[in-house]
């Protein structure tokens, strides 16, 4: 697997954005998705991240959208292009987001999450105390 690269989405680059979009599209029917520009506009605030992830020949594995207030962050988005399902990229990111937000501080991380795949339908709850 090879290293995942963090960028902050800026729907500038045309290449990553029609790729963030198709996977954005595919991973979330459309009433759970939100406005991608006011997603983008959002991420300004404090708190609020929206990056991009990519593999080291800028091919984009994935995405997550989070919200961080009193010591407790929120994962409203996580997904991994279908190529890379399977392969541990989701993981990876779990991993990036507990050391960079939940390891260093007083924080709670909390993911409420339901699976996509054909054929099944599974919650996950996961709740990451420091």
């Amino acid at each position: 697997m090879d290293n995942l690269i963090i960028h902050s989405y800026n729907g500038s680059q045309s290449v990553q954005k029609a790729k963030f979009k198709r996977l954005f599209n595919e991973a979330f029917i459309r009433s759970e998705r939100m406005n991608v520009a006011l997603m983008s506009l959002l991420s300004l605030k404090k708190g609020i991240v929206f990056n991009l992830v990519t593999d080291e020949k800028d091919n984009v594995v994935g995405f997550y959208y989070i919200y961080s207030r009193d010591n407790m962050l929120f994962l409203y988005y996580l997904a991994v292009d279908k190529e890379y399902r399977g392969c541990g990229y989701g993981n990876k990111i779990l991993l990036h987001l507990e050391n960079t937000y939940v390891s260093n501080s007083q924080s709670e991380f909390y993911v409420i999450a339901e699976s996509i795949r054909e054929g099944k339908d599974i919650s996950y709850i996961y709740i990451r105390r420091s």
